[in-house]
């Protein structure tokens, strides 16, 4: 083979490469479909949340305290649609801890789709009243976490509740 043949012969390879480059980069673009034409994200699942009895556990710091993994209960009944209320203790086990009476307070809070606001409870232990605020989201069928902020005779939390259904 001369010089020329090979000079021609590698210009017909480089002529195929390019035009082959070409048409995958036209075929790729052309079928690239823009978001009108394409598929819907499947939106995240939006869970529900159930009247019952719901145990977890609380975790809050003050200036003076910090509780850690501190059982609690909750009695919650739906009172209209995504509008909650309920019975609160500081027990797993559905009982005052305090000698408050037949709960340790009362909550509340509202639902939409999978976030919870309006979280809201009422602490009636006896020399140790208080209010707690906070919003949160339901993290999968019947159960939801809250961060929460408040103040009682421990002084101002700042904390999470997070709570399931059994």
């Amino acid at each position: 083979m001369n010089k020329n043949h090979i000079t021609v012969k590698m210009k017909h390879l480089i002529k195929k490469t390019v035009v082959a480059s070409f048409l995958t980069l036209f075929f790729v673009g052309c079928n690239k479909s823009d978001d009108s034409d394409s598929p819907k994200e499947e939106s995240a699942k939006i869970f529900s949340l159930q009247a019952g009895n719901y145990t977890g556990l609380w975790n809050s710091t003050t200036p003076s305290a910090t509780f850690t993994n501190l059982p609690i209960s909750a009695s919650i009944v739906e009172t209209s649609s995504g509008n909650f209320d309920g019975e609160f203790f500081i027990s797993g086990n559905f009982v005052s801890c305090c000698n408050s009476g037949a709960n340790d307070g009362t909550i509340s809070f509202s639902i939409d789709e999978n976030d919870l606001s309006s979280f809201r409870w009422d602490d009636i232990i006896p020399n140790c009243t208080g209010t707690f605020t906070g919003n949160g989201k339901l993290t999968n069928e019947n159960a939801f976490n809250v961060s929460f902020t408040g103040t009682d005779c421990d002084g101002s939390h700042t904390g999470t509740i997070r709570l399931s259904k059994i």
